[in-house]
């Protein structure tokens, strides 16, 4: 069977692998392949380096062999890790992809990790990471579905939104500091314009303009319970 999966951090890579017994072959791309710290342990588990955004056809032979054994595939088709905590869509060659390889489909999908290992920090956060794994597509649906019903199944069940997440679950993620390193993305201030105005205060978790008093719309944003409108958006 294949498992695709929505991508958040840097974590969930590790998450996954501890929820499936089967040991999972990931496709993982080959410039993260080369570079990633956890390459040893990618070479471990049987991962599967692809070159670029299309799959060649030894790339989705050397699939196909691993689920002729018997072992799962994974694959994170949106290959990237949003700054905003909000899902892209996939790319258009997936449902071509699964075609080719005519298996179960099963769908990985995380809320918290990217709360708990946010992009823009290098630090982490305790709080909580949900991971719900679900089939969505049997083998027939697969062979008689096309590929734009392929795409829209996918494209519905990767989708999510990190500040709805922690709204309608009221879990809450702190290290001392949840907006360390968060200016460095929303770094023009929303009020007077000006560029690598902001930064963040330790003590009360808000943001400071260097023109401007601090701006009280953004008081715990990765603690609050209600979505700050600006984070996503700004």
């Amino acid at each position: 069977f294949l498992v695709i999966a929505n991508h958040q951090s840097e974590i969930d890579f590790v998450n996954i692998v501890a929820a499936i017994p089967t040991q999972t072959h990931f496709v993982v791309g080959y410039s993260a392949y080369k570079t990633s710290s956890m390459c040893k342990i990618m070479n471990k588990i049987g991962c599967i380096p692809r070159m670029n955004i299309d799959f060649s056809d030894e790339e989705i032979n050397n699939m196909k062999n691993v689920l002729n054994n018997d072992m799962p595939i994974g694959m994170y088709p949106i290959g990237i890790i949003t700054e905003n905590g909000m899902s892209t869509n996939p790319t258009i060659n997936m449902p071509s992809v699964i075609k080719s390889l005519s298996t179960d489909v099963y769908i990985a999908k995380s809320n918290g990790s990217y709360l708990t290992s946010p992009k823009w920090s290098n630090k982490r956060r305790k709080g909580r990471i949900n991971l719900e794994i679900y089939k969505v597509l049997s083998k027939d649906q697969v062979d008689s579905f096309s590929l734009e019903q392929i795409y829209d199944v996918i494209s519905m069940n990767l989708r999510y939104d990190e500040y709805n997440y922690i709204s309608d679950t009221k879990i809450k993620f702190r290290n001392g500091n949840n907006v360390e390193g968060l200016h460095y993305v929303l770094h023009q201030c929303p009020d007077c314009n000006e560029e690598y105005a902001i930064k963040s205060n330790k003590d009360t978790s808000e943001f400071i303009c260097s023109n401007l008093s601090k701006i009280n719309c953004f008081k715990a944003c990765t603690t609050s319970f209600a979505k700050p409108l600006p984070c996503p958006l700004w």
